[in-house]
């Protein structure tokens, strides 16, 4: 059972049918300490230097926050590419 790290970027979705497909999206783990929202709501929050929330904060990012990690499975895979409502395979959250 593989997992595929999403975010914004696309994903290379499995081909062939699985009895399940998990796929997850990780929020960002530091803060900027200053803002609590951005123009573009991501950039006053940065990823870890391991995109994980053990991982280091960067020194324009320097406070730790609890990171949100979303999960969803997908029972009996049928394969191939999908295609979501904006027209993208890119999984995100807000």
């Amino acid at each position: 059972m593989p997992i595929y790290r999403a975010g914004l970027r696309e994903l290379n979705w499995p081909k062939y049918r699985e009895r399940m497909y998990l796929t997850g999206v990780f929020h960002p783990s530091c803060w900027d300490d200053v803002n609590v929202d951005s123009p573009d709501h991501m950039s006053h929050v940065a990823y870890s230097s391991d995109r994980t929330a053990l991982g280091s904060c960067p020194q324009t990012h320097p406070v730790k926050i609890p990171q949100i990690e979303c999960f969803v499975r997908v029972y009996q895979y049928e394969g191939g590419v999908h295609v979501f409502s904006d027209g993208t395979t890119r999984t995100y959250a807000d």
